[in-house]
């Protein structure tokens, strides 16, 4: 089985712990954990379009049959349905994926737009990234250091480090 997960597990069993699905997704997870990944699936397929976090847990997992490659496609058209559904976890996971150059083409622009939708859907991973673009600026970004701190400071609010880190090195000290 091969499983691709481009943010910290932590963030997605916040997402399922405040998802109206959580009992469903869990155990589609426990199932994935116990090495049933074709009943996790079927937990997430029958939630399919009310769950857009049932579309991307489902997307972490390859099915029995899928080869690397064929799961790589499956998880972007995946992530992509739930990113129509401005679910955080995939729009900042098509992110990462453009930003980093693994499995999309590397695109700084689609990255820096992802980001910023992620961080409008409540993504704190994205807040973060997205706070720091604004805070320095990009090529296609001017620097916007007041919004680029209200996003850091949410995003350490809410318990990234790294958001509380940066935060720290430009002299805004955080709780926590």
């Amino acid at each position: 089985m091969h499983y691709m997960c481009p943010f910290n597990e932590k963030y997605l069993h916040q997402a399922i712990a405040n998802d109206k699905y959580s009992d469903s997704l869990n155990e589609a997870l426990h199932k994935f954990d116990e090495g049933y990944p074709e009943i996790g699936h079927e937990i997430c397929d029958k939630l399919g379009i009310k769950s857009s976090l049932a579309i991307v847990v489902s997307s972490l997992f390859s099915k029995d049959h899928e080869n690397e490659i064929e799961f790589e496609k499956r998880h972007i058209l995946d992530l992509t349905k739930a990113a129509e559904q401005k679910n955080s976890l995939a729009l900042y996971s098509i992110a990462v994926y453009y930003d980093q150059g693994t499995i999309l083409e590397e695109s700084k622009s689609k990255a820096q737009d992802y980001y910023c939708r992620a961080a409008k859907a409540g993504s704190d991973l994205a807040k973060h990234v997205y706070g720091i673009m604004l805070y320095y600026g990009t090529d296609t970004l001017k620097p916007n250091k007041e919004e680029g701190i209200k996003l850091l400071l949410s995003s350490a609010s809410n318990g990234v480090d790294d958001a509380r880190v940066f935060l720290s090195s430009i002299g805004i000290t955080t709780a926590g």
